[in-house]
């Protein structure tokens, strides 16, 4: 498999490849990715994504060695360079099937330190009612293990409602962990949650093939209806 990944990059060192190019294409093979040569790689937005891929390692360190204070300094840039990242793409008309596939990785991974994050540092206040949090992290588990199975990637989807849920729960991530936990802002983030991942299943199972910025369910059944009167 490697060997497969490995070799085109070879030949396109060998033929005197941009480190750029070079960079686009292995990133490209592992996550499945059809991109076109118009595509820049370096721009604001992957950069901001491929910052937060970067930062896991230290996010992980950090959670090991207890150092709290560092590890929301982190995070939050994180939560923040998330908000922009897509307000840029969108501002710069930098919107690119790469960097659309960087950022819904970024966004797995943010979500997983910040759990882990929550257990360690910030536990006491969950552990009062815990189930919405099982709940919704159970959903979130379930809506990306079922886009794997089905379309055998990960699938940028990029629903206005999975953007609305980030700034809901990215503040209140942010609120619990620089002031303290609100339990009824906490219920809110999590039914919530379990909202988006709901209409994410749904919307996967619509899908008859993988699309990136789907918007939403409304506009998949939309699109679909449309694509049917004009067969």
């Amino acid at each position: 498999m490697w060997i497969n990944l490995i070799k085109p990059i070879k030949d396109k060192i060998i033929f005197g490849a941009l480190p750029s190019n070079i960079i686009l294409s292995f990133i490209c093979r592992i996550m499945s990715v059809k991109t076109n040569s118009s595509e820049k790689f370096w721009n604001v937005p992957n950069c901001l994504s491929l910052y937060r891929l970067c930062s896991f390692p230290l996010l992980v360190y950090f959670i090991l060695s207890n150092q709290e204070s560092l590890f929301i300094g982190f995070l939050l840039a994180n939560l923040i360079t998330d908000i922009l990242d897509g307000i840029l793409a969108r501002v710069l008309k930098q919107c690119t099937k790469i960097g659309a596939q960087l950022d819904s990785i970024a966004d797995i991974g943010s979500y997983i330190l910040a759990v882990w994050g929550i257990y360690v540092f910030r536990w006491e206040g969950f552990a009062q009612n815990p189930w919405p949090f099982f709940c919704f992290i159970t959903l979130y588990v379930l809506a990306h293990l079922y886009v794997l199975v089905k379309f055998k990637k990960i699938v940028g989807l990029h629903m206005y409602s999975f953007k609305i849920l980030g700034y809901i729960q990215g503040t209140f991530i942010g609120i619990t962990f620089l002031f303290q936990f609100y339990p009824s802002f906490y219920l809110f983030a999590m039914f919530a949650g379990i909202a988006v991942c709901i209409e994410e299943m749904v919307v996967i199972y619509v899908l008859p093939y993988p699309m990136q910025n789907v918007k939403g369910l409304y506009w998949v059944i939309k699109n679909l209806k449309q694509t049917k009167h004009h067969v």
